[in-house]
């Protein structure tokens, strides 16, 4: 199946909460960096122009100054309350940046627009990784955010701080009629966005199940979607009795909570692509960011690795098209020629080969085939062995 290349606003400014003081030109970087974030975000929804055009050259120009900020985000420029995910999720910024402007200047302009997408959901999971309550740096006027659609000024809000923002412009967006199938997809993308919202950040099961209940008595809403949401609803009620938890918790038993809910997760499922477990894969995400901001053995960090792949390729078709991916990657690197690495690198592979398979066959970058090959060897081969 073919990857789907429907974009929503990159959040890179979310990198502005880890800018220090002194480090003016960074901050000031952040505000080029907004600028054509905006631009980009309305060149690369249009129809993609003609390699060698007027219009072509000037989206390069673009990502070639995308690329440059990148770069001066380094990991010794980061707010180190991420501890093990910034270099999971932050690192690769620059070498992302630069394939997407690569791709673009030789015309592979499908393959830099996923990698636009990919940078961009990236950066929303490592501020999420870091603090989901961290200050607000930076606000955008109204009139910036009024053209875009509503679920990317909810994802926008969320990235810099605004959840209750976020929160209000998610409840406005459910509460429209469900008309047509357009009106229905844009709800299920509210929905899941409000998930993640109050279980990620906000912690708010008991508002959520309201919300939910009020939802689901709807008439117009289809048949799909009212059983989500009754999974949804009954997950929901399950958290609400359970005890709560004060004081420190260790990282391992966030790494011991976060397997248990995937396993029960996938009980409930009745098919791979089944969304009635959210809830569950929420609050393993949330689970398996704090074990790795503690402290955990190398063997216990590649199955931290393992399961935040294994939640996210679930929650993928409307989220994070290829975090899970990036995540198997650090997977394999933490744990090298292990069984964990095997299956991470079997996961990674069979993704990446479905992403770049369609009518025409499957066409993947030579880029994307280098990686998959060194990847292959950390998985597989014995300590030492050099792969030429």
């Amino acid at each position: 199946m073919i990857r789907r290349w429907l974009f929503w606003i990159p959040i890179l400014l979310s990198f502005s909460h880890y800018t220090r003081a002194e480090e003016p030109g960074l901050k000031t970087g952040m505000s080029e960096l907004h600028s054509i974030l905006l631009n980009l975000n309305t060149d690369l929804a249009r129809s993609l122009p003609e390699p060698g055009s007027p219009e072509h050259q000037r989206i390069e120009v673009r990502m070639e100054r995308l690329s440059r900020l990148a770069h001066r985000v380094t990991q010794k420029k980061q707010n180190e309350g991420t501890g093990q995910l910034y270099p999971i999720l932050g690192e690769a910024l620059p070498e992302q940046s630069d394939q997407m402007t690569s791709a673009w200047r030789i015309g592979q302009t499908i393959y830099s627009r996923a990698l636009f997408r990919t940078l961009s959901s990236t950066c929303i999971e490592c501020h999420t990784a870091a603090s989901p309550r961290s200050p607000i740096l930076h606000r955008i006027e109204d009139k910036d955010l009024s053209l875009w659609s509503p679920i990317d000024r909810v994802r926008y809000l969320r990235s810099v701080g605004f959840t209750e923002q976020a929160f209000e412009e998610l409840k406005q967006l459910i509460e429209r009629p469900v008309q047509g199938r357009d009106s229905a997809d844009i709800m299920e993308d509210a929905l899941y966005e409000l998930l993640s919202l109050e279980i990620r950040t906000r912690n708010r099961p008991d508002r959520l199940m309201g919300l939910l209940k009020t939802f689901s008595e709807r008439e117009s809403i289809p048949k799909y979607l009212r059983s989500d949401l009754r999974g949804w609803i009954r997950d929901l009620q399950v958290w609400t009795r359970e005890p709560s938890i004060k004081g420190t918790v260790p990282a391992a038993t966030h790494l011991n909570r976060a397997r248990q809910h995937i396993r029960k997760a996938r009980t409930l499922q009745e098919s791979h692509t089944d969304r009635s477990s959210q809830v569950w894969y929420w609050r393993a995400v949330s689970e398996l960011y704090a074990s790795l901001r503690g402290s955990l053995r190398t063997d216990q960090r590649g199955d931290a690795l393992f399961w935040l792949g294994s939640a996210f390729e679930v929650l993928t078709p409307r989220n994070q098209e290829t975090l899970h991916e990036r995540f198997y990657e650090s997977c394999i690197r933490e744990v090298p020629h292990t069984p964990r690495s095997d299956l991470c690198y079997r996961k990674l592979e069979r993704s990446v080969v479905a992403g770049y398979t369609g009518s025409s066959g499957t066409r993947i970058p030579e880029e994307v085939r280098k990686r998959l090959l060194e990847l292959w060897g950390l998985a597989f081969l014995s300590k030492g062995l050099d792969l030429r």
